[in-house]
């Protein structure tokens, strides 16, 4: 029981750190910063179980199923079957993230990763799912983009990530509750730009480290499979977004704009009249299929715009600032706006012929890098100074703070009633208001809770609820580790829609959850309060 200790073994090397122990029958096998290791004698002697493990290796766990042995390490998960006399990786599903940590349960393999969140196998690490919403943690979201589905009905959420071991695409079909992945990147490839079109039809914008490509690659089965989409992209230039307009698909490169159309194998340059060709992002007006207006904003250059499928382009910058750098382009009707860098959002309802003056209410020195609309509700992401996501409610002519305040936005996207906000920290989701909310004068047929609107808040959000006959009703509030902050409601209440303000200025910045009791009627929600 510790009192003495044997002296190590031999033929373990003399400056190894030993990171985990395994036992099976009477194999002792090591896991260390050098590879794997057994001992068949009680670790007088050790020899190296290593074949097949990456040179050099630092296994940091062991784990037995049966008689299969597995070893966690930065390139994934490890499985041998005969005692450490071969290895093979077994990484399918693991987002290429480096695992720190195993643990099994009967046939149950869990892998606790560096970043990227616990994964789970039940055929011997074959294959692996993500714990969770799925998404690697505190990964950059890189794109968002909203589109049907191509093998169902109603529409999915995509993302594509960026990091030095979770380049990845991802999907959602629950609305942003859990993400799987679709495709998988490298330590060698990067995503760089993420779009679908009307018939669900997923592009994909690739480069590689050794400035192999640009590629683009293409599913049409909702991610199950993918291909290349033509040839002849420049090595330097890295996809920045895409448009469509019938069938022609452009892709705004950093070396200017080019055109595939249906059933060619290779990218056309169309950039004659485009004197700056860093392209940073495309759209088509009017929208959909037909579009004979194509925009592209510069670094730069301001806006440019071709009315022959890029054949010719000629500046349409009247209004706007001089060399401005022109993150996003979106298109509403007869209405195009432009995110440009410390000069707000741009508006111009001719085609770019001319622009409106920026409203006020965004931060001057930010850059907008992403634009959202919803009815009514134009949404601006931004960064720099004083970044995070703006709402204009007036055509851009005026803009207040709408959440995520400090924060870096990549990319916004909006898929029903939720705005989808892409971070350095991962999505966040906000639900919007529509005509979809009932009148507090209508009559609810069942119970309802409805989600906090606005969601994240600061300080105060309204929560709204729905009784179907006469309750007693308790509605409170509760942090994380389920200590109660708040009662709203404690009495009876007739049947109808109520809502209620919750004011959380005394409260620290967090994740606090909401839970009503009417009768057997219980359910709980999340809020989110962000300072």
């Amino acid at each position: 029981n510790g009192t003495s200790w044997s002296a190590p073994g031999t033929g373990l090397p003399s400056d190894t750190r030993v990171n985990a122990i395994a036992l099976e029958g009477t194999n002792l096998f090591a896991g260390t910063d050098s590879g794997v290791y057994l001992s068949t004698n009680n670790g007088t002697s050790w020899t190296v179980a290593s074949a097949g493990l990456p040179a050099n290796t630092n296994v940091g766990a062991l784990a037995f199923i049966g008689t299969n042995l597995f070893a966690s390490t930065g390139g994934g998960v490890f499985l041998s079957t005969d005692n450490g006399g071969n290895w093979i990786a077994v990484n399918s599903g693991l987002m290429n993230a480096p695992i720190v940590a195993l643990a099994t349960n009967g046939p149950d393999l869990f892998a606790g990763s560096w970043g990227a969140g616990v994964f789970h196998s039940t055929n011997n690490g074959a294959s692996w799912t993500a714990g969770g919403a799925g998404l690697p943690i505190n990964t950059s979201i890189a794109g968002i983009a909203v589109g049907p589905s191509s093998v169902g009905s109603g529409m999915n959420l995509f993302a594509y990530t960026s990091g030095s071991y979770w380049n990845g695409v991802f999907r959602s079909d629950d609305g942003g509750e859990s993400f799987k992945e679709i495709l998988v990147g490298s330590k060698a490839a990067f995503y760089t730009a993420l779009a679908v079109n009307d018939s669900g039809s997923i592009f994909v914008g690739e480069g590689w480290y050794d400035w192999g490509g640009p590629y683009v690659v293409c599913s049409t089965d909702s991610g199950a499979n993918w291909t290349g989409v033509g040839d002849g992209l420049p090595g330097n230039a890295l996809v920045t977004g895409f448009a469509f307009s019938g069938t022609n698909l452009f892709a705004g490169t950093l070396g200017g704009v080019y055109l595939l159309t249906n059933g060619a194998s290779k990218w056309t340059p169309v950039n004659k009249g485009l004197t700056d060709t860093g392209v940073s992002s495309l759209c088509v007006s009017p929208n959909g299929a037909g579009g004979t207006n194509l925009f592209a904003g510069t670094l730069g250059g301001g806006v440019f715009l071709s009315t022959d499928n890029g054949t010719i382009w000629a500046a349409v910058n009247t209004g706007l600032p001089s060399n401005a750098y022109v993150y996003a382009l979106t298109v509403s009707g007869t209405s195009l706006f432009a995110g440009t860098t410390g000069g707000g959002v741009f508006r111009s309802t001719d085609n770019g012929t001319s622009w409106s003056a920026p409203g006020t209410g965004l931060p001057s020195d930010t850059r907008v890098n992403a634009i959202a609309l919803e009815g009514t509700n134009l949404f601006a992401g931004t960064s720099g100074v004083g970044g995070g996501v703006f709402r204009s409610t007036d055509s851009g002519s005026s803009w207040t703070a709408a959440g995520l305040m400090n924060s870096n936005i990549s990319a916004l996207a909006i898929n029903g009633t939720n705005l989808f906000a892409g971070t350095p920290g991962g999505i966040w989701r906000r639900q919007l208001i529509t005509s979809a909310v009932p009148s507090l004068a209508e009559f609810p047929t069942k119970f309802s809770l409805m989600q906090n609107y606005p969601n994240p808040f600061n300080p105060t959000t309204t929560i709204r609820y729905g009784l179907p006959h006469k309750f007693a009703v308790q509605l409170k509030v509760y942090n994380m580790v389920g200590q109660e902050v708040a009662t709203l409601v404690q009495e009876e209440q007739e049947a109808g829609y109520h809502e209620v303000k919750f004011d959380g200025s005394g409260l620290a910045s967090g994740v606090y959850f909401y839970r009503i009791q009417a009768g057997d009627f219980v359910q709980t929600k999340r809020l989110i309060l962000l300072r």
